[in-house]
């Protein structure tokens, strides 16, 4: 049978989602399409309706990339997805995406910043992406996904991290809603805020993972030589993996523009390399097992160390 751990996240996936659907309820009409009754006077019409529906796949955006497509999907709420090319990479995101990414910069990426990574050979991610988008849209999944696209300047020491599913976690630092708080018109808000609110359960994404992580083998798509090193190998998966990228302090050679070296070492706010583990930072796993009983998973296997 299944491993237990498997089958806890999978229970919890569905609870999640049968627990949020109860909270936003629809009435019988309202799971209709407009096409099927054009006059239903449901209220809640306007906030289920499916008004886009682009294709996604990555051979279609990639025929033109910089023309940004949009679709929603029903699952405990409508929810709007666009497309953005930029950097080398194809992402898939929610306005809230959008707004935690700019929060992150803010705080010069110190607030907490765990991401999902998929292990794909880079000839393998337009059938990766065909393969995990429909599952991140079947989870109902907010904030954003991306996929490298330009693999020149793709650095080695990235190998493994080819696909990425960010996992929000709230903090104080956002104080009242994120950035567009005092920004936003009152009826936009919504689409913007960052609260705890938003915060999927660990089991989720980790049901979710295990759930791309086995269709991606089904797929045929290859590992780019196994999980990332500096990740953590989830349990039971091939190519899926967890790290916080939340920036550290990280001694470096003082910059030899700045004149002869200082006494004190000079430890920059930087990237968490590799050597540094999964958790640099310290920040709270949100995924429960990898908190249990102390063992950091060690016997499931990592690509580095804690």
């Amino acid at each position: 049978g299944a491993p237990s751990f498997f089958l806890s996240s999978s229970m919890a996936a569905k609870q999640y989602q049968a627990d949020l659907a109860a909270t936003f309820p629809m009435c019988n009409d309202c799971s209709r399409s407009a096409e099927e009754d054009s006059d239903d006077e449901c209220p809640m019409r306007a906030l289920t309706a499916i008004q886009w529906n682009d294709d996604l796949t990555y051979n279609s955006i990639m025929a033109d990339p910089k023309n940004a497509r949009r679709h929603q999907t029903r699952t405990f709420r409508t929810t709007t997805y666009e497309t953005l090319h930029t950097g080398g990479f194809l992402r898939l995101c929610t306005e809230r995406g959008r707004v935690y990414w700019v929060a992150q910069n803010e705080l010069e990426h110190t607030t907490a910043d765990w991401k999902l990574h998929f292990s794909v050979h880079p000839d393998d991610v337009p059938r990766a992406w065909d393969v995990v988008v429909p599952l991140f849209l079947k989870y109902g999944l907010d904030f954003g996904m991306k996929a490298r696209t330009d693999f020149v300047y793709w650095p080695a020491q990235q190998r493994g991290r080819e696909l990425t599913v960010y996992m929000f976690r709230s903090d104080p630092a956002y104080e009242e809603g994120g950035p567009m708080a005092t920004l936003a018109e009152i009826d936009q808000l919504h689409q913007y805020w960052l609260s705890d609110e938003f915060e999927v359960d660990g089991d989720v994404y980790l049901a979710f993972a295990l759930e791309a992580d086995a269709a991606l083998r089904v797929a045929g798509v290859r590992s780019n030589g196994g999980v990332a090193d500096g990740d953590l190998r989830l349990p039971g998966a091939h190519m899926a993996s967890l790290r916080n990228e939340a920036y550290v302090p990280v001694a470096q050679e003082w910059p030899a523009a700045w004149g002869a070296p200082r006494k004190e070492p000079y430890r920059p706010l930087t990237y968490p390399p590799n050597d540094h583990g999964w958790n640099a930072a310290g920040h709270v796993c949100p995924m429960a097992c990898a908190r249990s009983a102390g063992r950091r998973w060690a016997w499931w296997g990592s690509g580095g160390s804690q």
